[in-house]
């Protein structure tokens, strides 16, 4: 069965419904759901901690609403906010407080931020200043959403501001209408999760100070404005908590974080044995091809706070690209850090690098990327070229790929617009992407239009002409706000929906007095974690493992063949050539006394002799066909291990298959392609 059979329908609830009672539901409604039986997909106990749920919101920064551009002192179009004629829809002393309420009462077990404007604080503990630029100061978290996070201390914020409290419930009313049809039970459930306060995660100080300074040239205000992932503590009576690794604050990961993109690596670590999900296996027929190594491990998954370009799909390819080696960098830290523990515990010694590397294969990667991508995923266009759907689709057609640079490029001058073929290379470095960090299929949770504002046509087209009025512009829709992740191991399985459930909204815009905090509407969805599609069992191990280990071993015996044979016509050509030298030397009557003893002296006086006179053209014929033949071997086996990856590469799941090549080699796949190399493990 293909990985995409597994991805049915994802349920749809009213905007701003608890992410905690959508997972009730689901765990509810798993037991029966013959549809997803008859299809072959996974059954879930309602005891099973397999979801994870995450919300990404776009918080609309205060700094970018109505601010003057230092550079030609008007506020741009897109911060204007002309559809919105009641100031206090904007004001961000009221923004802040419905804002504070939502992120409270969403439930969600990962919360992804864009646009959250950050504060100066003295540092708790001083660094070096070239490490935040700024002596004894950093940016640290808001203010305002103190009350959603636990202290630098551990200690409970809910409680420190009475006023946040009291402002969140009287601010419920007008900004989160879209709850009302939630019950009662949905309302407590929600009061007990916000009782479960996030961790914070940010960028680094010094990508931090990068964007204070920028916005101090542009806007006139030094603040910094960035992404965040916020992760929920869990309470003891859970039967299971997500514990995170791969912090920014890791000197060894200080580079793979930016202000578009910030990462969390969280392993699940279940607290007691769920017994409803043992013994529903236990019912089932094992797989006789499944040995203890083959037991899937308790989730791994890398969340991704993601904030894209806004008009330069370049920059999007490569702030995107970011995320994939970051998750790539964060696994394996973990995966060397978890074999170095446990040898360790075994063996009571550190090993080397290279025996932590060879300890166990590199970890798949599981992924999801969250945010505003500033982009709608169309036809043609090279994000959607990250897409499994993409791969499978014919949507390599010049025409096509022509339409969707010629739109992505709609606001360039024509000198900096790229041509059919430079957009061509992008989609191909996409691809080498996906590839080179062996991501699974990646697919986008259908999440509908999340921003409502004047078509930016008609900004373009009234730009010389005063007279269109703001009034008669038309109101425009996109999506722009998704979830990329890893089909192979997750499923969404429910969602918010979004504008295509408000008509109101599409004819107001956002923000507006049903949805008066943001810009962007917030998307949500739940992850169910199923078995992992195309993992190698043990038997398909030790088959790949022989099968690799015969074509090694035929390329090195034919380099060593074709070696010793060049080797042998060489020393061949060496003797023909001395003998000649010594029958002209007896010919003419010359003594070779002396040229003997300096051969006993010294044998490797032919060489010496080569090194100093011109070759002779005997060995100028040989070197030439020595390095013909060996080119010629080198290229046939570059060609017998691009077919042997070819092969690969057509399966359905390939990922797995070439992270455990990358273990056997100990190189990474593709230089092992290009450059070949032995089997070390």
């Amino acid at each position: 069965m293909s990985v995409s059979a597994l991805h049915i329908s994802c349920r749809r609830y009213p905007h701003g419904t608890p992410l905690t009672e959508m997972m009730i539901r689901r765990r509810e409604n798993a037991t029966v759901d013959s549809t997803e039986k008859s299809a072959g997909g996974p059954s879930t106990t309602v005891s099973s901690p397999n979801f994870l749920s995450v919300v990404s919101y776009n918080l609309l920064a205060p700094l970018y609403v109505r601010s003057l551009d230092q550079r030609t002192g008007q506020i741009q179009p897109f911060a204007a906010f002309e559809w919105v004629l009641d100031n206090n829809i904007l004001d961000w002393d009221l923004r802040k407080q419905r804002l504070l309420h939502d992120l409270q009462h969403c439930g969600a077990d990962v919360i992804c931020l864009q646009e959250l404007q950050l504060e100066k604080r003295q540092q708790k503990e001083p660094t070096a200043p070239q490490q935040n630029g700024n002596d004894g100061v950093e940016w640290g978290m808001p203010a305002w959403i103190q009350p959603l996070l636990v202290s630098d201390d551990g200690i409970d914020n809910s409680n420190n501001s009475n006023s946040s409290s009291s402002s969140s419930s009287s601010s419920s009313s007008s900004s989160s209408s879209s709850h009302q049809d939630n019950n009662s039970s949905s309302s407590s459930q929600a009061d007990s999760s916000s009782k479960k306060l996030y961790r914070a995660v940010l960028p680094v100080q010094s990508e931090l100070s990068k964007i204070a300074e920028r916005n101090q040239r542009v806007l006139g205000v030094e603040a910094a404005v960035t992404v965040a992932v916020l992760v929920k503590n869990s309470d003891s009576s859970s039967a299971f908590s997500w514990d995170i690794f791969g912090l920014p604050t890791d000197p060894e990961l200080h580079h793979i974080h930016s202000n578009n993109t910030v990462s969390v690596c969280l392993k699940q670590h279940r607290r007691r044995q769920d017994h409803t999900n043992k013994s529903s296996n236990n019912n089932n027929t094992k797989n006789p091809e499944h040995d203890e190594d083959d037991e899937e491990e308790p989730p791994i998954v890398v969340v991704t706070s993601v904030h894209l370009d806004a008009k330069d799909e370049t920059k999007r390819v490569a702030q995107l690209s970011k995320s994939f080696q970051s998750s790539r960098t964060m696994l394996d830290k973990y995966n060397n850090n978890n074999n170095n523990n446990n040898n360790n515990n075994n063996n009571n010694k550190i090993q080397t690098e290279k025996e932590q590397s060879s300890s166990s294969p590199r970890l798949p990667l599981t992924m999801i990327l969250a945010g505003d991508y500033n982009v709608e995923f169309q036809p043609g266009s090279c994000l959607k070229s990250f897409l499994h759907q993409a791969q499978n689709e014919q949507e390599n057609d010049d025409v096509v790929l022509q339409h969707a640079c010629t739109q992505a490029h709609r606001f360039f001058e024509k000198d900096k617009v790229l041509a059919l073929d430079e957009w061509k290379e992008l989609h191909q470095k996409v691809k080498n992407v996906l590839f080179d960090y062996c991501t699974p299929p990646l697919q986008r949770v259908d999440t509908g239009p999340t921003r409502c504002a004047h078509d930016d046509e008609d900004d373009q087209d009234s730009s010389n002409d005063s007279a269109l009025a703001s009034a008669q512009k038309r109101m425009a829709n996109w999506k722009l706000d998704h979830f990329l992740y890893t089909m192979d191991r997750l499923k969404p399985v429910a969602q918010w929906s979004t504008l295509e459930d408000d008509a109101e909204s599409c004819k107001l815009g956002l923000p507006n007095h049903r949805h008066a905090t943001s810009d962007h509407l917030p998307i949500a969805c739940v992850f169910e974690f199923v078995e992992r599609r195309g993992r190698l069992v043990q038997s398909k191990k030790a088959q790949l493992s022989q099968t690799l280990q015969t074509l090694v071993e035929a390329h090195q015996s034919a380099l060593t063949a074709l070696k010793q044979e060049m080797e042998h016509e060489r020393q061949a050509i060496d003797d023909s050539l001395a003998a000649s030298r010594l029958a002209q030397n007896t010919t003419n009557g010359e003594s070779t006394v002396k040229e003997e003893e300096e051969d006993d002296h010294d044998g490797n006086k032919e060489q010496k002799k080569r090194r100093k006179g011109k070759p002779s053209p005997e060995i100028v014929a040989f070197l030439r066909k020595s390095r013909a033949l060996t080119k010629e071997l080198l290229q046939q086996q570059l060609s017998e291990r691009q077919e042997f990856i070819k092969k690969i590469l057509q399966k359905e799941s390939p990922m797995s298959t070439l992270l455990y090549i990358e273990h056997l080699v100990q190189l990474p796949w593709r230089k092992w392609v290009e450059e070949g190399g032995a089997m070390h493990a």
